[in-house]
């Protein structure tokens, strides 16, 4: 990634790596690919707490954990490359994005890995937290029990539903997680 001069907010994706990305997604034939990193040095405590509440203000059992910032990460967007056309018909590719206006974030409880499922974790979360691929056949099915009372793009008719989903962790040379890969099938 680099910065943009014009706006210290804004990031763009270097070439090589958004094709690199974007190859991986023909190669498997997804129809959308999207990548997600850790970065605690852009986001202060007091936003990680607001994420915490986001995703997690219901479930007494992460109440301990909320004001200890260092106790979890926060895995951010970076962008993507999707098939899917938006309203204007234009296809969707974010590979510039602005940090202040970026969705999905996920909490990862990096320490916790004695536990398969954690409610409201995700499956990009999941994938961090477990530092281990994910690939689900019939998402749609999951996703259904998971959806019943949230607000989500495929409800609002602005995302199709997905139906296969690989999620692959990133992690450096020192075994620690970085990010997450993943690619979307819907159809």
């Amino acid at each position: 990634m680099k910065n943009n001069t014009n706006n210290e907010n804004k990031f763009e994706l270097r070439e090589p790596l958004r094709s690199f990305i974007t190859s991986i997604k023909n190669m498997l034939n997804a129809d959308a690919c999207s990548l997600y990193l850790i970065s605690d040095e852009e986001m202060d405590g007091l936003e990680k707490i607001k994420e915490f509440d986001k995703r997690f203000s219901d479930k007494s059992c992460f109440k301990d954990i909320k004001g200890n910032t260092t106790e979890y990460e926060i895995l951010k967007f970076i962008g993507c490359d999707d098939s899917y056309n938006d309203n204007t018909g234009e296809q969707k590719k974010y590979w510039n994005f602005d940090y202040k206006k970026r969705p999905c974030k996920y909490i990862i409880f990096s320490k916790i890995t004695d536990i398969e499922d954690i409610p409201g974790e995700g499956i990009t979360g999941k994938t961090a937290r477990l530092k281990k691929i994910i690939y689900i056949h019939d998402y749609a099915k999951i996703y259904e029990k998971l959806m019943k009372n949230n607000w989500s793009d495929t409800e609002n008719k602005i995302h199709p539903l997905c139906q296969k989903i690989l999620s692959i962790p990133i992690i450096n040379d020192k075994d620690k997680l970085i990010g997450v890969l993943r690619l979307d099938i819907y159809t």
